[in-house]
């Protein structure tokens, strides 16, 4: 008798593993970088960001909303790192794809750490931040070598 529950469970057990290669199979290869781009260190350059990561996002089909949301919050993440980075050191810039989530990230040259305070409509500097926090599915930062990289994450492809 024990035998026999032994061998049902290796059973089930190689049939589940079986299961989860096939979906591990079928699933979008994670993650894939869709694009990178490197920035001069001049402000008039965000926009070539901007349009950079609306281009990809329409050719990669991302869900609806997702390019104009993706544009704003890039610039934002652009613009914080040329402001606080230094003067002469170029801003890194990649789009990459994992699963169902679209991460963009925005590497700069300054290792301070980056804090999203309260958003307050009528200030004219320091809502970067609180508007990703409020528009990204997440959003983080991490220290590099060289300074940081702070990223955002929305839902591109819901159905992935």
């Amino acid at each position: 008798m024990e035998s026999e529950t032994r061998t049902g469970l290796f059973a089930a057990a190689v049939k589940a593993h079986a299961a989860l290669a096939v979906q591990k199979q079928t699933r979008t290869p994670s993650p894939a970088i869709l694009g990178e781009r490197w920035m001069p260190p001049d402000r008039e350059c965000v926009s070539s960001v901007r349009r950079f990561v609306r281009d990809l996002t329409g050719d990669w089909k991302a869900g609806e909303t997702v390019s104009e949301t993706a544009e704003l919050l890039v610039s934002e993440l652009a613009t914080n790192a040329l402001v606080h980075s230094s003067a002469q050191a170029p801003i890194h810039v990649a789009v990459i794809r994992d699963d169902h989530l679209l991460t963009v990230e925005v590497r700069d040259s300054c290792a301070g750490v980056p804090s999203a305070g309260p958003m307050v409509t009528t200030a004219t500097k320091g809502r970067g931040l609180p508007i990703v926090q409020h528009l990204a599915h997440n959003w983080g930062w991490t220290l590099t070598p060289t300074g940081k990289a702070v990223w955002f994450q929305l839902v591109a492809w819901p159905e992935a």
